[in-house]
């Protein structure tokens, strides 16, 4: 496990689930932050994040502000500025960036930036002569308090993840031994509960938009109604499903099109629990699998009856899931070099999932 790096120094696989590899040897990464250190340079980059921010709070009309907002701030967590960490933190777990990933994704990467203050051991360096904008230990005491409120409320499947990191109840322990840090899960805010349906939304949209890294394929759950007006006429899945491969599968699998059968048996669902499947083969941005090898792994999951599909959703299923969504970096994960096959990756990507192995394990 290698920590205190810089992610300008190689390319990282960002994986299903929240967790970061080095691409070269697909170590997992412990620490997403380089070295803690007051500058001059990360000082200026959050000052301007936070105008940029600020800007938005009051205006609330241009998405673009809070956009470079972050991109700011991720320069300046880039040259080790304490509270740009705790800034970046908070925009993953207020759902501000990565909304077409899972809840669990954007908690843990949320997670792994508050640790990185909240557990600090030394005071940061003063690479130049900057005042701080609070204090160090007030800065740390914070980022312990956002950590405790967003792990109240997170999914129970992040807590056993990495010997109880993503715990509510040991972090309680640990930084109430650390700070004197009292609280109570029964009183604070749970997450909001997802609009099933518009993240559904989010996330196809996202395979023809995002051109750094487009959803590749996944598993949903959504309720009957949900699905009806998820795929109503002219809807965004509706405009979509002739470029992406989606189906329903409402006790009968079926392909989403513009096409009277699939009406009918859209009219037909009844019931709170039904599964779109999608593979995003020809839209947006994929930076590891070519066209081919996109349709080549479409192929693969399409075969035997949509086994693969099937083995996700009744993982999903088992474990109270509502999705498992992926992309290119899952795969690649589990391409070794030039000679695996995509069978072999994408079937240890999948055993990988269903067994809940943790990543060195695999």
């Amino acid at each position: 496990m290698i920590s205190n790096v810089s992610l300008n120094t190689f390319e990282v696989l960002e994986l299903y689930d929240g967790q970061m590899a080095q691409l070269s040897n697909k170590k997992l990464i412990s620490d997403i932050v380089p070295p803690l250190k007051y500058s001059a340079r990360g000082k200026e980059l959050y000052a301007l994040s936070e105008s940029f921010y600020c800007q938005w709070l009051m205006r609330g009309d241009n998405p673009a502000l809070v956009e470079q907002a972050i991109e700011l701030c991720r320069q300046a967590v880039a040259e080790g500025y304490p509270h740009a960490v705790v800034k970046m933190a908070f925009y993953y777990d207020k759902d501000y960036v990565a909304l077409d990933r899972t809840e669990e994704f954007r908690c843990r990467v949320a997670c792994d930036y508050y640790c990185k203050i909240a557990y600090c051991d030394e005071t940061p360096k003063f690479a130049d002569a900057v005042s701080p904008e609070i204090e160090w230990q007030a800065l740390q005491r914070q980022a312990a308090g956002m950590l405790l409120d967003m792990l109240a409320g997170a999914q129970k499947s992040l807590a056993g993840y990495a010997s109880d990191k993503y715990s509510y109840e040991e972090n309680l322990k640990r930084l109430k031994a650390r700070y004197g840090i009292s609280s109570d899960s029964a009183n604070l805010p749970l997450r909001a509960e997802r609009n099933r349906e518009q993240f559904a939304v989010t996330v196809l949209d996202s395979c023809k938009h995002n051109r750094a890294r487009a959803p590749l394929f996944g598993v949903m759950c959504l309720n009957s109604e949900e699905v009806k007006s998820l795929f109503a006429p002219k809807s965004t899945a509706m405009k979509l499903c002739g470029d992406i491969n989606i189906w329903v599968n409402g006790g009968k699998l079926v392909r989403a099109n513009n096409t009277s059968a699939f009406n009918k048996a859209l009219k037909e669902l009844s019931g709170e629990a039904v599964w779109v499947y999608f593979f995003n083969n020809n839209l947006g941005g994929h930076k590891y699998l070519s066209g081919k090898q996109r349709k080549d792994l479409c192929e693969l999951m399409m075969k035997d009856n949509y086994a693969r599909f099937s083995r996700l959703k009744d993982s999903a299923e088992e474990r109270g899931r509502s999705e498992y969504l992926f992309s290119d970096d899952d795969v690649r994960f589990f391409i070794s070099n030039r000679l695996t096959p995509l069978k072999s990756a994408l079937d240890g990507l999948i055993d990988r999932v269903v067994s809940d192995k943790d990543w060195y394990s695999v």
